[in-house]
């Protein structure tokens, strides 16, 4: 709240990243232009795309989501039905509320969502 009056504020999840698909010499290319200050190589390029995917999703089923700090601890498992079925992340439990946090591992960043835990089985 500002003087008393409540507002809604869009804050990206991954601010700072752009997304482009290119070759190394688009990435060089990128760097000239002294807009970009590092260009991340990425290996797996659809493991990219299919964590990238599910945040997409997510936000399309109108699902708060919040910018997550990447984490590792916890049951990795699956939205088993829904409009988010299909999706993976960690499990997190905090003041009797659960979250599944959707990595994006090669930003070390992700975001999580409230979600009901009925809903969930263990990713195999």
């Amino acid at each position: 709240m500002i003087r008393g009056r409540k507002f809604k504020a869009l804050w990206p999840l991954f601010g700072g990243y752009v997304f482009f698909s290119g070759d190394s010499q688009a990435g060089y290319r990128a760097m000239q232009t002294s807009h970009v200050a590092r260009v991340l190589n990425v290996v797996d390029q659809s493991r990219l795309l299919d964590e990238l995917s599910q945040i997409e999703r997510a936000l399309a089923s109108k699902a708060k989501l919040d910018p997550f700090p990447f984490a590792r601890s916890g049951c990795r498992c699956r939205v088993r039905c829904g409009p988010l079925a299909g999706l993976e992340g960690v499990v997190l439990r905090r003041r009797n509320v659960v979250r599944l946090v959707l990595e994006v591992e090669m930003l070390g960043q992700g975001a999580s969502l409230e979600i009901d835990a009925s809903l969930l089985e263990p990713a195999a």
